[in-house]
């Protein structure tokens, strides 16, 4: 989250962002504090991109 919020413009946010959504899935703890805030952001920024349309949950 501290990574995308301060480079919003690296094209890399967005898929950190869903990388971090998406380990919560594959991980022990599912939709964890972490998970949700970064869904929010990618979402709230990053909407139209693809990485904000290939998570339309938290896990």
């Amino acid at each position: 989250m501290a990574w995308a919020q301060t480079h919003p413009d690296d094209p890399r946010s967005p898929i950190a962002l869903f990388r971090a959504v998406r380990a919560s899935k594959r991980g022990c703890g599912q939709a964890t504090r972490e998970a949700r805030e970064a869904f929010r952001y990618l979402h709230k920024h990053y909407g139209k991109t693809s990485w904000a349309k290939r998570t339309p949950y938290v896990y």
